[in-house]
């Protein structure tokens, strides 16, 4: 019966594995650029896929081989990108007529692949389904969107030569060179650049123009700053979750979490508490960063402090100056002492139940923002997550270790009895 039970979790972590890497957004990206013909570009985003694969492949492995090969194959039977016993493999081919891809391309999303049993099996699923729910965009739909952007610029540009050949009559001088700048920015941000401004002192309708161009441009500048920001932010805190995810030993899976959530938040300290099985209360069991030596072992009670809070409430909690906003807090003293002032502290659940409280602190004051607090409470329900498979973990080795010392000793006694 153990035996079965350690197989069923054994087959749903290899499910879980693929639903993690089928999330992977860089295969979006390469789709995406591919179907748009951007081959350059989606080059760029294969590579990145077979780093990433990689990367899957060194934490799965590195206790035993687990994965020999990982494969991402597009619609057609193509090997995209391919991992070899935890290398980079040049060597891709044509899957489509192997009995597995059949397969897996008439399964529908979500649904997962597993081979006959053998000595190697192959666990497979679509990541992308041809006309089906979430069905991205085809050749077609790039095409005929680029002819009505083609029609609405040939438009655009049929009234701006209009109003410019009559301006052009009255006011040749005048206007000439602010138009120029403006269609020389306009060629710029057309062709990649961002930080674009078109300087002009004229108080007519063209100085409004190159003001209006100006205020376009930076706009588009920080909307793409921002969002690069956030495609940075998500990629790292998706290869972190990975990296916590793939721990199975208990204390190396708390120094993971808590050194991932300093270098996430760019903080001055990261602790983590977890609840006692035999009490309510919460102990410091891992930390980041420079502490007083009490902070290591410190006991904390629900409604003690931001953490007791947190763990009374079971919300995140910021604190902009903790020693403002936390003067009846019993840790005020080490806090203060600490030098530290702004925070972020984070409930870890599991089964709606507060297991743990991950919280990072600053030394300057206010120095978290609402971004932070959500990259923190992701990377809690990730770290929930790894920290119930190392507690399942020690629980399934200290029962192996049992039945072996149990059958040690009843093979000594049989070798005892055998000899008399």
């Amino acid at each position: 019966r153990e035996a079965a039970k350690a197989s069923t979790r054994y087959l749903k972590q290899r499910e879980n594995d693929l639903h993690t890497l089928a999330e992977n957004p860089t295969i979006r990206d390469f789709f995406n650029n591919r179907v748009y013909g951007l081959r350059e570009e989606a080059e760029v985003f294969r590579l990145q896929l077979e780093h990433s694969l990689r990367r899957f492949a060194e934490r799965s492995n590195s206790i035993d081989m687990i994965y020999t090969q990982v494969r991402y194959i597009d619609p057609q039977g193509k090997e995209v990108a391919k991992v070899v016993r935890n290398r980079i493999s040049d060597d891709r081919g044509q899957v489509a007529e192997v009995p597995f891809f059949l397969a897996v391309r008439h399964l529908p999303p979500g649904e997962t692949y597993l081979s006959p049993v053998e000595p190697t099996m192959i666990y497979a699923m679509p990541t992308y389904q041809p006309g089906g729910v979430g069905r991205l965009p085809t050749l077609q739909d790039f095409e005929r969107t680029t002819a009505v952007i083609a029609r609405t610029f040939l438009i655009i540009t049929g009234l701006s030569l209009g109003i410019a050949l009559f301006l052009t009559i009255t006011q040749v001088r005048h206007l000439t060179d602010p138009i120029r700048r403006l269609a020389e920015a306009a060629h710029r941000i057309a062709a990649g650049q961002r930080s674009v401004t078109v300087a002009s002192d004229a108080g007519d309708e063209v100085g409004s123009l190159a003001h209006a161009f100006n205020d376009m441009a930076g706009s588009l500048e920080q909307n793409e700053a921002a969002l690069q920001r956030k495609v940075g932010e998500t990629t790292t805190l998706y290869e972190i979750g990975q990296e916590i995810t793939a721990q199975v030993a208990f204390e190396p899976t708390l120094r993971l979490i808590v050194e991932r959530a300093r270098d996430l938040l760019q903080a001055e300290v990261s602790l983590l508490a977890l609840r006692q099985e035999e009490s309510h209360d919460f102990l410091v069991q891992a930390y980041s960063g420079l502490v007083p030596e009490s902070f290591p072992g410190l006991r904390i009670r629900p409604g003690e402090g931001m953490v007791g809070r947190v763990v009374a409430t079971g919300q995140p909690i910021m604190a902009g100056d903790y020693l403002q906003e936390y003067v009846d807090s019993p840790f005020l003293e080490i806090i203060q002492q600490s030098g530290l002032r702004s925070a972020v502290a984070v409930p870890l659940k599991a089964r709606d139940v507060v297991i743990g409280v991950l919280y990072v602190y600053s030394r300057a004051p206010h120095n978290f923002r609402e971004a932070d607090r959500q990259l923190l409470s992701a990377l809690a329900d990730q770290a929930a997550i790894a920290l119930e498979n190392a507690k399942l973990y020690q629980r399934v080795r200290q029962h192996a270790e049992e039945l072996e010392a149990r059958v040690r000793e009843r093979t000594r006694e049989l070798e005892e009895a055998n000899l008399k």
